[in-house]
């Protein structure tokens, strides 16, 4: 049975593993490493089976902006399954609508999903702002 829980400390190791395991490379790991010393982090959330983490989703702050409206939004990425438990649906699970209904700010984007469309649509000259930039590694 898979359980998915609030991410806490002693669970960054294997958030890692996780992270570099499903996307073999490192640039999404040190993206959310980058989000926790940023404290952008607004939500992390991993799933558990039997006592192992195989799965992990982060949620981030970020600001669209268009010359007529500012929408702030949360950001889902990145979503990581190992590549032992993918296409089970564990990755699906682990989005935590529910979890975010409670958890997470009230700029979450399934609340405000109509006004960021309708945001993103009508306004040609769009640009978002993120806490945290990083370099691909070479």
């Amino acid at each position: 049975m898979i359980t998915i829980r609030a991410e806490i400390s002693e669970d960054i190791v294997a958030v890692r593993h996780v992270l570099e395991m499903a996307f073999g490379q490192d640039s999404e790991a040190r993206l959310v490493e980058a989000l926790r010393q940023a404290d952008a982090l607004d939500t992390s959330l991993v799933a558990v089976e039997k006592e192992q983490i195989v799965a992990h989703i982060a949620f981030s702050a970020v600001v669209i902006e268009s010359a007529h409206a500012t929408v702030n939004v949360v950001a889902l990425a990145p979503l990581a399954v190992l590549p032992s438990h993918q296409r089970r649906g564990i990755g699906i699970g682990t989005t935590g609508f529910d979890a975010m209904q409670t958890t997470l700010p009230a700029c979450c984007p399934c609340a405000r999903r109509t006004r960021i469309l309708s945001a993103l649509r009508f306004h040609q000259s769009v640009t978002t702002r993120h806490p945290v930039r990083l370099q691909r590694s070479r």
